[in-house]
């Protein structure tokens, strides 16, 4: 499909006037009219820490904030951050043990971790989406798809599967948990469930990923930015592409807003908003571009992305 967009004025490093034509030409292929041509993301190796808080600006290191869940089993209450609150009001549904294994009523711890939960009549099935992790359970099965990997419930018990007690759906807590990114603990003296899960302002869970096109098609991939906080917060979203083939070009946009080095992104207290990365190729070769966001009193975080296109002649 096409798309228009609209240039906002970027932050720029100084260049020197021997490059001055050769970035007018890269703005002005921006501003044409080009075919998407979205790429499926595949993980590879995480980023070093030391790249995410290189550069003259980066922010100073600090831990991420959190959430802290409590459940206890057989207690339709639960602690999130020292409040209490009930787990699902009206209905006094409780954490079970089945099979030597904890079962949750799913949709509102999942929704204190940042996930939307949904339900499928037909097939019995939960879906569960948090930015970049996708999670299928069905009721009765012990066998769950993640991201689109057939990926087992629980592999030294394959008794332990969803079900639905009272008409309520309850999930496996730790397979649920862990995949979407939190810490789990147990204490069996009193029956008390733990959740840990670091709030980051990136919340892709590959921090490094490869993207394949055709000749003179656009590699895209989709970043995922969260204010973790109760109140507002601006994001400084910093574009890297040191190693690209000549004639490539990199920019990024945030809603209708594109730029090609750096742009603030205003969050509202627990908001999400999508930045779409992206790489037009020319002819065949590949290359990295690397993606920061930072926001004071918070960690900056990184994204690489490696770009393959197969040119003319390449097979």
């Amino acid at each position: 499909m096409t798309r228009v967009r609209r240039y906002v004025t970027c932050f720029w490093e100084e260049v020197p006037p021997t490059k001055t034509s050769a970035r007018l030409f890269a703005i002005g292929l921006a501003l044409v009219q080009f075919v998407l041509a979205v790429a499926p993301c595949t993980a590879q190796v995480a980023l070093q820490p030391s790249l995410l808080t290189s550069g003259e600006n980066a922010q100073p290191q600090v831990h991420a904030p959190t959430v802290t869940i409590l459940l206890w089993v057989d207690s339709p209450t639960m602690m999130v951050d020292g409040v209490r609150q009930a787990i699902d009001p009206g209905r006094d549904t409780k954490p079970i043990i089945r099979n030597g294994r904890t079962l949750v009523p799913a949709r509102a711890i999942i929704e204190e971790l940042g996930g939307v939960v949904s339900w499928q009549e037909e097939d019995r099935k939960v879906s569960i989406a948090r930015a970049d992790i996708a999670i299928d359970l069905w009721i009765g099965e012990g066998t769950t798809s993640v991201n689109g990997v057939s990926t087992p419930v629980d592999p030294t018990n394959p008794q332990v599967v969803p079900e639905i007690v009272n008409g309520r759906t309850m999930l496996p807590l730790r397979f649920v948990a862990e995949n979407l990114g939190a810490t789990v603990t147990w204490n069996q003296r009193t029956r008390e469930i733990g959740i840990v899960f670091e709030q980051h302002l990136m919340r892709n869970s590959n921090r490094s990923i490869t993207l394949t096109v055709g000749k003179n098609e656009t590699a895209t991939c989709r970043v995922y930015v969260y204010n973790p906080l109760t109140t507002s917060i601006v994001v400084k979203a910093t574009l890297q592409a040191p190693q690209l083939p000549r004639g490539w070009m990199a920019e990024f946009c945030c809603g209708d807003a594109c730029c090609f080095k750096s742009m603030d992104i205003a969050l509202t207290a627990r908001e999400q908003k999508c930045i779409e990365l992206s790489v037009q190729a020319r002819g065949g070769g590949e290359g990295n571009v690397s993606l920061f966001v930072g926001s004071e009193g918070l960690e900056s975080e990184g994204i690489n992305v490696h770009v393959i296109s197969k040119g003319a002649g390449d097979g």
